[in-house]
């Protein structure tokens, strides 16, 4: 399940997007462009990217990965709620 909410922020700079992530389970990690940025629970809910696109990955152990491409404009905060799901073999325990 994905929620993205896109509005305006005081004091944001025009160059980068501000992303207000948050996702069940709460210690799933991060990837922007394939690159890891930490866990949700460690980065205070926020990650700062330049403008423009980007490849978003929220991914933890026994659980199925999230993708997905987003393209963000600058200036921007977005909100994002993430909830994985388990795996099958986590289902038939």
């Amino acid at each position: 399940m994905l929620y993205l909410q896109s509005c305006g922020g005081p004091n944001i700079r025009t160059d980068v997007a501000l992303i207000y992530l948050t996702s069940t389970p709460e210690n799933a990690l991060v990837l922007i462009d394939d690159i890891p940025i930490g866990h949700v629970d460690n980065l205070q809910e926020q990650v700062t990217v330049p403008a423009g696109s980007h490849r978003l990955e929220i991914r933890a152990p026994e659980y199925l990965s999230y993708k997905a491409d987003l393209s963000l404009e600058g200036g921007e905060v977005y909100g994002l709620i993430i909830e994985l799901w388990p795996t099958l073999d986590e289902l038939d325990d």
